[in-house]
């Protein structure tokens, strides 16, 4: 994770292989956002790295979102799909 302000300026290139607009990225997402957007069928419209004080984001252009976790600790504590399982597991104990 970055500081706040620390931006570089990205150019993606289209596909006939010239550099198109460019974009100002966290200077720590831009490795990341030019590597999504060299993917023909993968297009960014916004990131941001969290700065260490919330979890990062590449929004795609076709609505997706990937969340960008500082580690695998702050994943797991925050995946949706593990709460929701030890929310139905927890749930059926209660129901013995």
């Amino acid at each position: 994770m970055c500081k706040r302000r620390s931006q570089v300026t990205i150019g993606i290139m289209n596909p006939l292989g010239c550099r198109g607009p460019l974009f100002e990225v966290d200077s720590c997402m831009a490795s990341l956002v030019l590597a999504l957007n060299n993917n023909k069928d993968l297009k960014t419209v916004g990131s941001c790295c969290g700065h260490g004080e919330v979890t990062g984001h590449v929004t795609l252009s076709d609505g997706r979102i990937l969340g960008i976790y500082p580690d695998r600790g702050v994943y797991l504590a925050n995946n949706p799909v593990r709460l929701i399982k030890e929310s139905e597991e927890n749930h059926a104990e209660s129901n013995l």
